[in-house]
Parts: C-alpha cells; structure tokens; sequence
C-alpha cells in the first residue's frame, strides 16, 4: 500500500520534497497557502537563483552558524553534483559562476520554478493552492492529519513534512505559520530575526551614492570596538544605507548585536590590494604625474566619479588645488580615508527585504538523520523552518533541497 504524506508549504524545499517523495511511490498532496507554488523562488538571487555553491562539503559547512553541523547528514544524503545532476535531468541546466556559485543557465529563478513546479505536477502531486493550513492534528505524539482555514476538511495521512518556509519576504506566503503550529504541541522556536539584509547608516547615503556599487573591496565590522573578520567582494549603497554580498553576509551577526544595542560600525578599505606603504607610494605618484592638475581631477584616477565629492567633504582638501601643492599631511588624511572609510549602522532593514529567516525550530528537536520530529512521531521538516541559516552564495538553497531531500526519503520509508 502506497505511503500518503501531506507537504506543508510550496516553497522551493516543499516542491522538492514532493518531487522526491512522489519519486519514491508515495502518493503526495502540496498545501500551498498562496495562488501558486514557488513565490520566493521565483525572485531568489536578484531574480537569477543561486541554487547551490561549488564548494567542498568542509568548506561549505562553515558557510553556516554554529548549529552547521546539523546538515552534514542531509549533505552527505544528497549535496551540490547531486543536485545539478537532478536539475538538469529534468531540462535545468546550469553554469557555474565566479565563487563557485551555481546558476541555471537560463539566468531565470522564474524559468527554474515554472520548470521545477511543471515537473512536480506532472509526476503525479496533487497541488492544492489557496490552501491554508491551520492546523496539526496529533494524537498520541503522532500527527495524524492537518486541518485547513478554508474548507475546514480533515487530511489524514500517514507522514506530513513541514516546509513552511521563514519569515522573510512575508508577501511571498513566509508568514511565520509554520513556528505557530508546531510550537503549540512542545517544539521551541529559537529568536527569529532577519539575516542576509540590507543595514541602514546612521549618515545620510549622498544622493548621488545611491545604488552605487562597489567590487573587490573589504569590510570589516566593528562591534563595541571589537573587529570582526573582514568579508571582500562587492558593497552597494542604497538610499538608506549599505547592501551588497559583503553586509549581506555580515548582517547575520550584525543584528543580533544591534538587537543588544551594541554598537556597530562597518570600515571599508577602497585599496585592499595595497598596504599603507604602497599606497602612499601610488599616491605620490600620481600627485606628482599630475602637478599641475586640480584635486577633483586627480581623485578621478583613484575613486568611481560618484564618490568623489563625499571623499573631498571628509577629507576636507580643497578641489582646486593643485597635485604639486598637496601636503604630506594632506596625503595622509587621503591614504586613512581610501584604507578606511567608515560608516556607523543604526538598523538592519524590514523582513521584507530579508534573503532568510534566522531562527526557527530547534535543531535539538529534530533528528539529523531523518528530519523527523523529536517530539511528534511522522512530522519532518524541510527548508527555511529550521533553525539553520548560511551566507549569500547559494548555500541556503542547497540545505533547503538537501533537508527535503532526507525528509522526503524518511517520509516515504518509515514505517
């Protein structure tokens, strides 16, 4: 007789662990609460989807939060080829991108959904749409069926996977519901807050420097005095203050430290390819190629034009004036700003423009090996739900595929 497994959640970890579990000769039902599958994936990677990253298992593991160990089980099930392999069995190829960061080919999350959800479909899942799930029906520690808003009908089945996403983008259908249900039969959710988020400056962002972005750079984070390890690649400013994979990346330690009101600043080195000998050597030289030129124009050889006038506000050195008349103090004021330009956070942004939900069900509530409840016999969970979250780059679509992956082998086998 056939496994029944009711899928909680369409979002890119839900239409996998359908895809998985129908895979495996269950008979499969996806609740989706929205009017079709997949919101979020569809915008996931600035619209392009990063679905996983290159690198080796070791490496990737420390891409997570100290609770990281709980996916090398799920990795070691199913993990990076595995899933390029899959997707291009089912007509998704893909390209592989500077960081060891995996796109499809088509350069479209909203290609890679419509194919991933067609797939879904036509292996035999039934998607029920407008279906929200409101509540677990459990008995004996065993869940037994769930009940919706809706129709208010019982669904009875034999295992249920929860993948009801975060609280991230909320307008997607990552409302929070998931934590709400399975925390009223014991499970902890640990304190949600948004990772992988744009931070607000307490400075005014210089009009011009809105959506300027800047690449091969370093920042560095400062909390309370105390540096944190620099991130390099690209920083973007915004209207209201800093984006762009470096904070993205930091933010995921940023704010809980700003929910503690400490106090946070972010140092962006401009030259990280020169140390402060060499470049004061590249500046002397260029002050003295161009002698006869003004400042304004010099700094045209060093900076993007639309810094320029935000450089000559702080480091307060005439425009006018000539290379040749430039004073060594003068230099060195130029020199700090170019290896430190620093900006104060007063904020991280909304969930609303959060990539992921940090936070959520307790990883000690949950078998690693199954992605089974601890608590409540033929629950799993898949995807964003659980209380993992890693950097920008791909990792955090890979642990939602690679968790459906378990829970849905689990699911379909456990007897």
């Amino acid at each position: 007789m056939k496994k029944q497994i009711n899928i909680i959640g369409g979002g890119a970890s839900g239409l996998f662990a359908a895809a998985i579990a129908r895979q495996q000769g269950a008979e499969v039902t996806l609740f989706e609460q929205k009017s079709s599958p997949g919101r979020k994936l569809k915008i996931t990677g600035k619209g392009r989807c990063n679905i996983t990253n290159m690198a080796p298992l070791s490496e990737f593991l420390e891409h997570f939060n100290q609770r990281g160990r709980f996916l090398r089980h799920a990795f070691n099930m199913f993990f990076n080829e595995d899933l390029i392999q899959y997707f291009e069995a089912i007509k998704i190829p893909v390209i592989i991108e500077r960081g060891e960061r995996v796109f499809p080919a088509s350069q479209s999350a909203k290609a890679l959904t419509e194919t991933l959800i067609q797939h879904v479909a036509s292996s035999g899942v039934q998607i029920k749409t407008q279906a929200r799930v409101n509540r677990l029906i459990i008995e004996d520690n065993i869940i037994k069926g769930i009940q919706c808003q809706d129709d208010h009908k019982f669904y009875a089945a034999d295992a249920h996977i929860i993948s009801t996403g975060g609280k991230s983008y909320p307008l997607t259908g990552s409302s929070g519901d998931g934590y709400k249900m399975v925390s009223r039969f014991g499970h902890t959710i640990t304190p949600l807050f948004p990772s992988l988020v744009p931070l607000e400056t307490v400075e005014s962002i210089p009009k011009e420097l809105s959506q300027l972005l800047l690449k091969n750079i370093r920042v560095q984070a400062i909390i309370d005095g105390k540096s944190l390890k620099p991130e390099f690649g690209e920083l973007q400013f915004t209207d209201s203050g800093l984006s762009g994979a470096t904070i993205l990346t930091l933010s995921r330690l940023l704010i809980p430290a700003l929910n503690d009101q400490k106090t946070i600043m972010i140092d962006i080195d401009l030259k990280p390819a020169l140390d402060h000998k060499a470049l004061d050597k590249r500046l002397l030289r260029e002050l003295s190629e161009n002698a006869n030129k003004r400042f304004i124009t010099i700094l045209r050889n060093l900076l993007p034009k639309d810094l320029i006038s935000l450089c000559i506000k702080q480091v307060q050195i005439d425009p006018e004036k000539t290379g040749m008349n430039i004073t060594a103090e003068e230099r060195r004021k130029l020199k700090l700003w170019l290896k430190s330009l620093r900006f104060n956070i007063s904020k991280g942004r909304s969930w609303s423009e959060a990539i992921v939900t940090a936070g959520g069900v307790d990883t000690r509530e949950i078998s690693p090996k199954t992605m089974e409840s601890k608590l409540i016999k033929q629950l799993y969970f898949a995807g964003e739900i659980i209380d993992v979250d890693g950097d920008t780059g791909g990792f955090n679509l890979q642990a939602a595929f690679s968790t459906a992956y378990l829970a849905a082998i689990s699911a379909s086998q456990n007897e």
